[in-house]
């Protein structure tokens, strides 16, 4: 089949067709096997083209309500200078509203893609622990299976960094130290400042329980920001530690540090500094002191967001022509009360294999794969493609099954319609959902987010797959 006969009826989005022909010179010069693909990216323009639409709509409407808003001050105040300040105000909402729309556009993008790539990643980190779990591997195949994992680690990282641009990543909150992530970041942060800057570090352990992903993201942005404060040349000193607050402190956006013991990071600068009447909008989303083109204003309020998101509280130090410190306080974590690991002892094999699972997912690699580490295990496992076929298992198998795995998004019937039927009909049988999907966007397809509910975000690993079972299990 040539790649015009995969076409959608409708066409392919313009922005699509333009990429096809940079990248292969014509339509029909596509190989076949990458059309699954373009279907997806196509999907993906669509969805963007519609959020577009929804966002000048909106942006019609809004502008509508000010513009008479505007009208009836004009006829209160009868002041030119007041009217011209009202219509400043008017376009520069309209900006804002533009910017909006496009990076939203952007977001259902990155998220989408991202989404799909967590199933593709598990599949991918699955089969590779699978493989080098095997004792006798020919020589040299080990570390070629490392290469693949260190690249798919790599892959996690950026689709975690997708999902925590358009705010839909899932939170794997761990107890970590801060020094080792900086440590860790020297090499990739180096390459973001650049040869003219110089990175110094002062770094001591720190534990927090956070998201990694989130705190290298917050690093990495204020690495970023501090470059473009020194125009590309100078000094920036990184540094980490504990430290004791005595007493409550302001800090970014109106929030107040309170008592207490932190894990610190500090990133100082020695750029141009920022002048006091700007250092309350630094971290207000678009707002940016560089010209058009040079940046969005997105960076300081995505380290702010990030840093609430912890619960942590960010504080800024400037004077002009003396530099800049960010400093990030999170609430300190003992190194001792790190996540349980997830080698725990597990039941014994005569006991697992009393224990039958039924592995729900729509992917059939994911499936697969989770079957395969289970009856490794011993368990007794059953396979379905989505829910309705989950009930149809479970209502026709005369033995009882004691867990269900089951992803949330699936056609027909999704995980979490299923978990209200069982919960319904088999209100002892624990549930464990796995989705790529981030707490915000499980609630809103319809799942109940509280103490009963188990979610394994993806990519996972198979420790953490085995470590989540024996717990409901237990």
């Amino acid at each position: 089949m040539s790649a015009a006969e995969g076409i959608p009826s409708e066409g392919w989005h313009k922005l699509l067709v333009r990429q096809v022909r940079r990248h292969f010179g014509s339509i029909d010069a596509v190989p076949p096997d990458l059309l699954p693909f373009l279907e997806l990216v196509q999907q993906a323009y669509r969805h963007a083209d519609d959020d577009r639409r929804l966002m000048e709509h909106s942006l019609e409407t809004v502008s509508r309500e000010l513009a008479d808003r505007l009208a009836r001050m004009q006829s209160a105040i009868g002041e030119r200078e007041e009217v011209k300040r009202a219509y400043a105000q008017l376009e520069a909402t309209q900006e804002q509203l533009r910017q909006a729309q496009k990076m939203e556009a952007i977001g259902q993008l990155a998220g989408g893609v991202a989404h799909d790539f967590n199933n593709l990643l598990t599949v991918i980190t699955g089969n590779v622990e699978l493989v080098t779990s095997t004792s006798e591997l020919p020589a040299g195949t080990r570390e070629l299976l490392g290469e693949v994992v260190v690249a798919a680690d790599r892959a996690t990282r950026l689709t975690r960094q997708l999902l925590a641009y358009s705010r839909k990543q899932m939170l794997r909150r761990t107890v970590f130290d801060l020094a080792e992530t900086i440590d860790g970041l020297l090499t990739v942060l180096g390459v973001a400042a650049g040869p003219r800057i110089t990175i110094e570090t002062d770094v001591r352990p720190a534990f927090v329980l956070a998201d990694r992903s989130q705190m290298d993201q917050v690093l990495l942005n204020l690495v970023i920001n501090a470059r473009d404060a020194m125009r590309r040349e100078g000094t920036i000193t990184i540094s980490s530690g504990t430290e004791r607050v005595t007493t409550a402190r302001p800090a970014a956006m109106g929030d107040e540090l309170p008592p207490g013991t932190y894990s610190v990071l500090r990133v100082t600068d020695s750029g141009m500094g920022i002048p006091s009447d700007l250092q309350d909008r630094v971290f207000e989303p678009f707002f940016t002191t560089k010209r058009t083109g040079e940046g969005t204003g997105l960076g300081l309020s995505m380290v702010y967001g990030l840093v609430r998101q912890t619960g942590g509280y960010v504080l800024l130090s400037s004077r002009p022509g003396e530099g800049t410190t960010m400093v990030i306080y999170l609430p300190a974590s003992d190194d001792a009360a790190k996540t349980p690991d997830a080698t725990t002892e597990s039941p014994t094999a005569a006991a697992r294999r009393s224990q039958r699972l039924l592995v729900v997912d729509d992917e059939r690699g994911v499936r697969q794969l989770m079957r395969t580490v289970l009856e490794r295990q011993g368990f007794a496992v059953e396979e379905a493609f989505n829910g309705q076929m989950a009930l149809d298992v479970l209502e026709q198998t005369s033995t009882a099954f004691d867990l269900v795995v089951s992803d949330v998004v699936m056609p027909e019937l999704s995980g979490w319609e299923l978990g209200r039927r069982l919960r319904t009909r088999h209100p002892q049988l624990p549930i464990l959902f796995v989705s790529g999907y981030s707490p915000e966007e499980l609630a809103d397809l319809g799942g109940q987010l509280d103490d009963e509910v188990t979610v394994l975000a993806k990519p996972f690993s198979i420790d953490q797959l085995l470590q989540s079972i024996r717990s409901l299990l237990s």
